[in-house]
């Protein structure tokens, strides 16, 4: 039976962001986010979002797992984590969301989690991050934990419409046939990443799994100056120490990840780079020196990338 949200708190309000404690039967305590100042991509408008009154009975619903009639797609099922898309009733509306439900299992793992964050915790932190200093990501919308019986937590992100990876993008949508739309397209999207890289950078944030299918695409069914990207899976985001080899790490992982793919070219790469140097504020021409290293470290990382790969496969018989 669902419970009055807390009031034992204020809401909290960082950077246009209001967060509202909330917490329900069963042990059950976190935060739900009820106001932002501007839509997650960046655009003006103010986006209205469902008051923490109307969380309680959804969420103990969801968590009790007591209507059969929760409209849902699992996208992943495993001994403790399972996440699914599914569509919440909240209040006078529905909202399309991505849930994600972890257990702690194992003696040990138990220990450890008395003494560090929950991996959704920490996204959820690093989603709001992201929301304050205007990199577009799942707008995080709720945050649940409990410790007994065990360790579990959810986590709740708006599910962005219409949305393809950036490699799949390349794929569907970038035809070496039709050249001119194509290069208007990936200047366009090149804008996009160095912006999203800049960011990235100006804040002391570092993404170890910089790959093309973190990357989200809308917009893809209309104009093409509607085209917008999408950061997702925060757990390779990080805080660190700036340096030349940090700085440039997710610029080679995205590289190795979009290699396969012949509509992104080498001329498509270094327009990236050039355009990358002058949002460092580093001189545009700079590229001729900088290029040849970072190559050579794309071909690099694809080889060992290969190589993992192969030795995954080994002993695999294909029973």
């Amino acid at each position: 039976m669902p419970v009055e949200p807390n009031r034992d708190h204020q809401s909290a309000a960082v950077g246009g962001q209001v967060i509202e404690p909330i917490r329900l039967a069963g042990g059950w305590s976190g935060h739900v986010l009820t106001g932002v100042a501007s839509l997650p991509d960046g655009g003006n408008e103010p986006l209205a979002l469902p008051s923490v009154d109307d969380w309680p009975e959804t969420l103990s619903t969801l968590l009790g797992e007591t209507d059969p009639n929760i409209d849902c797609e699992i996208l992943k099922h495993s001994e403790n984590t399972r996440v699914f898309r599914g569509r919440l009733s909240l209040g006078n509306r529905t909202i399309e969301v991505i849930a994600k439900q972890r257990r702690v299992v194992g003696a040990l793992p138990r220990l450890a989690s008395l003494f560090r964050l929950s991996r959704e915790r920490h996204n959820w932190e690093r989603a709001l991050l992201l929301g304050r200093i205007g990199v577009p990501t799942a707008l995080p919308l709720a945050i649940l934990e409990r410790t007994r019986p065990q360790r579990e937590s959810w986590l709740i992100t708006w599910a962005i419409p219409g949305v393809v990876d950036l490699q799949q993008f390349a794929l569907m949508h970038l035809s070496p046939k039709n050249s001119s739309g194509a290069h208007r397209v990936k200047s366009i999207l090149t804008d996009r990443i160095v912006d999203l890289f800049a960011r990235l950078d100006r804040n002391g944030l570092h993404h170890r799994d910089m790959k093309g299918s973190n990357i989200l695409v809308t917009g893809c069914d209309g104009p093409v100056e509607q085209l917008g990207i999408w950061l997702v899976d925060l757990d390779g985001l990080h805080r660190s120490q700036q340096s030349q080899r940090r700085r440039w790490q997710p610029v080679v992982r995205l590289a190795v990840s979009l290699q396969p793919y012949s509509s992104i070219t080498r001329t498509d790469a270094v327009r990236f780079l050039r355009r990358y140097l002058e949002r460092l504020q580093l001189p545009a021409d700079s590229w001729r020196r900088r290029w040849p290293r970072l190559a050579a470290r794309v071909q690099h990382y694809a080889a060992q990338s290969r190589k993992r790969k192969r030795q995954k496969l080994d002993g695999f018989d294909g029973a």
